[in-house]
């Protein structure tokens, strides 16, 4: 639980070093029934990238994970939540996000990381005129 959820503590602390630790260098990555773009593997360098220059833009996030399933086989785990997610705009009206999240995750070298996400749009809610 510790990895999957470091990557929302990170994006929201903007600790984009390590955000892009938590994850394997290539990531199957699905924000599909979010954002519309078809799901596909990237490298962890760019999920970095390209919340670094999204998240910067609101007043704050927060993220919040609960109801976690995680199951570990070998050197392989598979973990899902639900999740919500704040965010404050620049004109302080509130946009917040719910959703399931799936994850697949590898150890390597003692260390688990993030190989696969993939986020399950269920409801948006306030201002949806994104900065």
């Amino acid at each position: 639980m510790t990895t999957y959820s470091s990557i929302f503590r990170y994006a929201d602390e903007h600790n984009w070093e390590g955000l892009a630790n938590a994850f394997t260098e290539d990531v199957d990555f699905d924000y599909h029934s979010l954002s519309g773009q078809a799901a596909q593997t990237i490298k962890s360098a760019q999920i970095t990238a390209n919340w670094a220059a999204f998240l910067p833009k609101f007043k704050f996030t927060m993220h919040y994970l609960c109801n976690h399933f995680v199951e570990v086989n070998g050197l392989h785990a598979t973990a899902f939540c639900y999740g919500q997610a704040i965010h404050q705009q620049p004109n302080d009206e509130i946009w917040t996000v719910y959703g399931k999240y799936y994850f697949r995750l590898t150890e390597a070298d003692g260390r688990w990381k993030v190989s696969a996400i993939r986020y399950e749009h269920k409801y948006a809610q306030g201002n949806l005129n994104l900065p």
